[in-house]
């Protein structure tokens, strides 16, 4: 089996981490890889320098946005340790197996649950200022 084991959970600090132990079969690029959420601040900048915005002002206005970019950069940012030094160009060259696998991991650890969106939801008050 090439993925040893995969562990999902929260530091100290209440970061949510997540862990992939990359069996033998991927060579180089063998042993663990530990990914952490990225603050909220980070994440926005990201966000925030994946978009570009057409047309300002016009009516033929658009937002661009460049998922390439953002995946990588996720997962470059979440990444805080890997068996290898990682670099952008390393990401790109990953097996795509492996690689699959680390960015739903990288994404997963910055991603909010259906359930923490349900529990936020219930927690919710409605907007009693809204008009229809």
């Amino acid at each position: 089996m090439n993925i040893l084991s995969e562990n999902i959970g929260f530091d100290s600090e209440g970061y949510r981490t997540g862990s992939f132990m990359a069996g033998p079969m991927f060579g180089k690029y063998s042993g663990k890889w530990d990914f952490k959420e990225l603050e909220w601040g980070a994440d926005n900048e990201i966000s925030s320098s994946c978009t570009e915005r057409l047309g300002v002002g016009t009516s033929d206005a658009m937002v661009r946005f460049n998922f390439v970019k953002y995946n990588t950069l996720i997962f470059k940012n979440a990444l805080i340790s890997a068996p290898i030094d990682v670099t952008v160009e390393v990401i790109n060259k990953l097996p795509k197996s492996l690689g699959d696998k680390l960015f739903r991991l990288a994404l997963g650890v910055n991603s909010v649950s259906k359930k923490e969106q349900t529990d936020f939801l219930k927690m919710s008050k409605p907007d009693v200022t809204a008009t229809e």
